[in-house]
């Protein structure tokens, strides 16, 4: 079976925190991962958040970092998905952002996984088959 992630989820799999749990299983072997290339960009903020917050240190975000470059998760160019991702926003609502997590699921035949409730929302409006990790 075929997953998109996204950031809010991937960030799960660095910080302790609600919902890593289920996150980590997804990691299983089980299922095929894809997200936009922009989900290093968009964890790496969180990391950097994490790391000023005093949840991480520096040395374990930069391990974190490495791991997001591992072949578990195939990062797909946003530059073939930023015209129908934008057409999606326009027409659901959330971010361009997010309806790339999610055009990127509906080409590929695959189903989101977010922690994000409005990335849920807009999922669900586009007829994208939906995950939430809480």
């Amino acid at each position: 079976m075929n997953l998109v992630v996204d950031a809010s989820v991937a960030i799960k799999w660095i910080v302790d925190e609600s919902g890593s749990e289920d996150a980590n299983q997804i990691l299983d072997g089980r299922f095929r991962l894809y997200a936009p290339d922009f989900l290093s960009v968009e964890v790496g903020n969180a990391v950097v958040r994490a790391i000023r917050r005093g949840f991480l240190t520096p040395l374990t975000g930069a391990e974190a970092m490495t791991q997001l470059s591992s072949p578990r998760i195939e990062l797909r160019p946003v530059s073939g998905l930023i015209e129908s991702a934008y057409a999606l926003a326009v027409q659901h609502g959330g971010s361009v952002s997010d309806a790339a997590y999610i055009t990127l699921a509906r080409n590929l035949s695959a189903e989101v996984v977010t922690a994000d409730l409005l990335m849920m929302a807009v999922a669900r409006k586009a007829k994208v088959k939906a995950r939430l990790i809480a």
